[in-house]
């Protein structure tokens, strides 16, 4: 709650970051890794760019994967809110996985099916967790696991996005 007068003395920190702070955000499909020399190849094109030095850029390299879950989700009369529905298959998802929940983001879609977009910081992970989400069992592990916490969970199946397709984000802070 915000005070009208101070609270303490001591005054508060510098902020960490002065000047202008720039964002860039670059992305696509990929089919491999992004190789040292493409990232220091973007590096050198922003240096140039801005004419800044290499402590001035911070680079982060995000690969994620995306798709449909086609779900039947509980009715409000089966005592489930969609939060807690969402919440109980990320955690599934996430256990099934073998990721962060925070890795995973979930949204109900106009179909009032749920689109998953789940990130990983290496494109050998996300193909990993491709290959898990395309195997025959995993629906049915997934739709065993939601329904331990919630019974009227039903999944009828994962669809990929343009062919289990994975995608890179770069995040350039300068």
């Amino acid at each position: 709650i915000p005070t009208s007068v101070p609270t303490t003395t001591m005054p508060t920190s510098r902020p960490s970051i002065t000047g202008a702070i720039i964002s860039i955000e670059i992305g696509g499909e990929v089919t491999q890794e992004l190789s040292s020399e493409e990232l220091k190849n973007i590096t050198e094109t922003i240096k140039e760019q801005f004419g800044i030095s290499d402590d001035e850029i911070v680079l982060e390299t995000t690969y994620k994967l995306s798709g449909v879950l086609d779900v039947s989700l509980p009715l409000p009369k089966d005592g489930v809110t969609e939060e807690e529905a969402l919440e109980a298959l990320e955690e599934s998802l996430s256990e099934l996985l073998g990721v962060h929940p925070s890795q995973i983001e979930l949204s109900i879609n106009e179909d009032g099916d749920v689109k998953y977009v789940i990130t990983s910081d290496s494109f050998d992970d996300a193909s990993l967790i491709q290959e898990e989400l395309e195997k025959e069992t995993f629906v049915s592990n997934l739709e065993t696991n939601v329904q331990e916490e919630i019974p009227t969970f039903a999944i009828e199946e994962i669809i990929p996005a343009e062919d289990g397709q994975i995608e890179v984000e770069v995040a350039i802070t300068i």
